[in-house]
């Protein structure tokens, strides 16, 4: 575990610290609300993120707290995959390019990656795999706005930088 949101690997559990390090940085793309959590080395559980009003940025700017742990025990310990495999996505239409987005209709998808190949999911434990009725281009707000091609099963075919 690191001091640093940086410095933490995906799979490393998240400190306090390293939490509002990625916060003051913009590494995690949230934030909290009303109360700050404490700048200690304590590693965050589930609990923490209502407790702390933890939330991530949506495509319009408003926030989304962390109501997808419903069901999981609030002492379990988060890693930094825990934060950032869950995205907001503006859907485009079919016949729109990669970076020009229409007909939105803003969903959260989650993967283990955003990367090529990566499949898509409608739920945080990754066992829903989202699909399509077309292949289509959907717009991310979030994260330095992006766009990725996916086919109908729902897998990552490109990823353009906008």
């Amino acid at each position: 575990m690191a001091d640093t949101w940086a410095g933490n690997a995906n799979n490393q559990l998240v400190t306090f610290k390293a939490f509002l390090d990625g916060v003051t940085t913009g590494g995690f793309y949230g934030s909290y609300y009303p109360t700050a959590p404490p700048d200690t080395r304590e590693v965050m559980t589930v609990g923490d993120l209502n407790t702390y009003g933890i939330y991530f940025y949506v495509n319009d700017g408003t926030m989304n707290l962390y109501d997808t742990f419903t069901g999981v025990s609030n002492s379990k310990c988060l890693t930094k995959l825990d934060f950032i495999l869950q995205a907001s996505f503006d859907i485009s239409s079919t016949n729109v390019t990669s970076c020009l987005p229409m007909g939105l209709e803003d969903q959260i998808l989650y993967s283990s990656t955003f990367a090529v190949g990566a499949q898509l999911y409608t739920n945080r434990a990754l066992t829903t795999a989202k699909t399509f009725s077309s292949s289509r281009w959907i717009y991310n707000y979030s994260y330095g706005a992006l766009s990725l091609q996916v086919n109908t099963s729902g897998v990552i075919l490109s990823i353009v930088s906008c």
